[in-house]
């Protein structure tokens, strides 16, 4: 009986393997949707960390537009996100997850261009979407989450318009607008523009 159940299971797995390897775009979402909502169900409160309330401050600032006094400590993206987000830290939860997931799709399309192994690029997105800090960080209110997917996406579209030689004026606007985005976010990032440069 337990050689009939590991056969069973062996021929569950390759079916799954087929399955994810087959639909990998599909199976990364469903992976990395089952694995947030797990996480919700055993811990649903959104973190706030001692940098949190200086975001959301500005973020009041920026929804008054009034920045009188505004001595530059914090950058305005992340504030930006959580005006998206009604100053809801639910909704903000939920938009970082969207990004979170949308950075694992980003993760394999990347891996995937650059090394032409679908597993690879499998394994890369579904081992960053199932780390326990990245899914948590999506439910704190920190810059993480996003600041994370600018830069993937920044490398993503870098990729795609310079590295593939197929370089047009609009993807230049929009690489610079995700330059901007995460510099605004993590001013530590304006040292990618010399790499902009050089392309």
């Amino acid at each position: 009986m337990a050689i009939s159940f590991f056969r069973i299971y062996l021929k569950g797995m390759k079916t799954l393997q087929q399955y994810i390897l087959k639909n990998p775009e599909l199976s990364i979402v469903i992976i990395a949707i089952i694995l947030r909502g797990l996480t919700f169900t055993f811990y649903p409160e959104t973190t706030i960390f001692n940098d949190s309330e200086d975001y959301r401050n500005l973020a009041l600032r920026l929804a008054s537009l009034n920045l009188e006094d505004y001595g530059g400590f914090r950058t305005p993206g992340y504030s930006l996100l959580i005006l998206l987000a009604f100053h809801n830290v639910i909704v903000l939860s939920i938009i970082q997850h969207v990004l979170g997931i949308l950075t694992s799709l980003f993760i394999y399309t990347l891996v995937r261009k650059t090394t032409s192994r679908k597993s690879a690029a499998i394994i890369s997105a579904v081992v960053f979407s199932t780390f326990l800090h990245v899914i948590f960080f999506e439910k704190g209110v920190l810059t993480e989450t996003l600041t994370t997917f600018l830069f993937i996406w920044f490398l993503y579209q870098l990729n795609k318009s310079v590295l593939l030689r197929s370089f047009k004026p609009h993807q230049f606007g929009l690489l610079s607008l995700i330059l901007l985005l995460l510099i605004m976010t993590k001013p530590l990032f304006i040292y990618l523009l010399p790499l902009i440069a050089v392309f």
